[in-house]
Formats: structure tokens, sequence, C-alpha cells
């Protein structure tokens, strides 16, 4: 991903994309489907049950992130002066 987002050309490609309206609901229906919505049965659920809900709510959260990202440049980073020189 830091690749891309190096990439004007692919970071504006992304952006072109992610302002499309269709894909716009797209996302809409990822945000709507996240698993945080469904919520498990208050009786009869193991722990591993709750740990694969917390897993796919997890991994939806994080590629609607990823997703939007990649829209977005890297920081410009700036070299920091340095002011303090000591005294020896």
């Amino acid at each position: 991903m830091i690749e891309w987002r190096k990439s004007p050309a692919l970071v504006r490609d992304a952006r072109k994309i992610l302002h499309d309206p269709s894909f716009v609901k797209m996302l809409e229906c990822l945000r709507d489907e996240n698993p945080v919505f469904y919520p498990l049965p208050k009786a009869g659920v193991t722990a591993d049950d709750r740990s694969y809900q917390l897993g796919m709510i997890s991994g939806a959260c994080y590629i609607i992130d990823v997703l939007k990202q990649l829209g977005e440049p890297l920081p410009v980073t700036k070299e920091i002066e340095q002011t303090y020189h000591g005294h020896a």
C-alpha cells in the first residue's frame, strides 16, 4: 500500500473511484453488512464463536479503511532541522 500511496497517478485514480456514486453505495453496503450489526445470541455462544465474530468485525473495518487509504497520498515528511548544538 505504501508504494501505491507514493504514486500520485494511482492515488488520483483511487480517489476518482472512491468518489464514484456507485462505489460510494458499494462501500455503504460493506459498512451495513459489517457483522457488528448482527449480534450473536445471548445464550449458547462459545468463546470461539465470539472470537470468530470479532475477527470478522475487525476484517470488515480493516478492508474499508484500506480502500479509503488508497485514495490518500502518503504524508510528506520533512527533515527536522537541528537547532540544539549542545555544549562541549
